[in-house]
């Protein structure tokens, strides 16, 4: 689950991921934000570092 939801942001060009109301237990959207850091030798490298988390953006 941890890679698909990197890949996600990865792919969308997104520092977070959503956990909807539907699917969370308190019916709240929650955010989870994360710094960037883009690393490109010898490969880009994308690094996350989880910031926190929020109910709104």
């Amino acid at each position: 689950m941890t890679d698909d939801l990197l890949m996600s942001m990865a792919g969308a060009q997104k520092s977070y991921f959503i956990l909807n109301r539907h699917n969370a237990n308190d019916h709240r959207d929650h955010y989870y934000l994360f710094n960037v850091k883009v690393i490109s030798e010898p490969k880009t490298v994308h690094i996350y570092e989880y910031v926190g988390h929020r109910f709104s953006l």
